[in-house]
């Protein structure tokens, strides 16, 4: 007859949270060296795909749902300044899959199978800064082989070091309360 759901106890996040939202950056597998200048980045997240309606004629309260375990990028997209030749390299790269690498400021990355969805270009006027937004999809598919590939994550050189330290801690922590709690010092 199924089991009612039972709380969870909030625990502390692990990890860091990130100081400031710059410099993010995008970088392209077609054109590492494109020419934009973001100025607002906004990366791609998952979101899950709709649920099955699961209701009966024998459900008395509830209209119930079956999750799909599958998921899909949103879209990716920045704001940026650029050099007019910029349009050359993504009319080449749009909707063509490549691998699309987002560096944080923390120092991590994460990359992933996408492509271009667009390149708009803002108004050009007097007293404006000329920008142009790109939009990009996270596809999750290898190009070669048709696979489902996840996404990658590099932690940046050092950045997770209190990890380690925190561990150490604890193991020292832990051999205090042996040595002096029971007795043995």
């Amino acid at each position: 007859m199924g089991v009612p759901p039972t709380p969870t106890a909030a625990v502390n996040p692990g990890g860091r949270k990130m100081g400031a939202g710059y410099p993010m950056l995008v970088t392209f597998s077609l054109d590492p060296d494109l020419e934009v200048f973001p100025i607002e980045v906004t990366p791609v997240g998952v979101e899950g795909l709709p649920s099955v309606d699961t209701t009966t004629q024998w459900n008395v309260r509830y209209s119930t749902q079956h999750l799909s375990p599958l998921v899909k990028g949103t879209d990716g997209h920045m704001t940026a300044m650029y050099d007019p030749i910029s349009i050359v390299s993504l009319v080449a790269m749009t909707g063509i899959p490549q691998v699309i690498t987002e560096h944080y400021p923390t120092g991590d990355s994460i990359c992933y199978y996408g492509a271009v969805q667009s390149a708009v270009k803002g108004p050009l006027k007097r007293g404006t800064l000329p920008t142009m937004e790109v939009k990009w999809q996270a596809t999750f598919e290898d190009p070669s082989d048709c696979s489902e590939q996840p996404i990658v994550f590099t932690p940046g050189a050092g950045t997770h070091c209190y990890q380690l330290l925190f561990l150490a801690a604890a193991a020292a922590c832990s051999l205090w309360s042996v040595l002096f709690g029971s007795g043995l010092i």
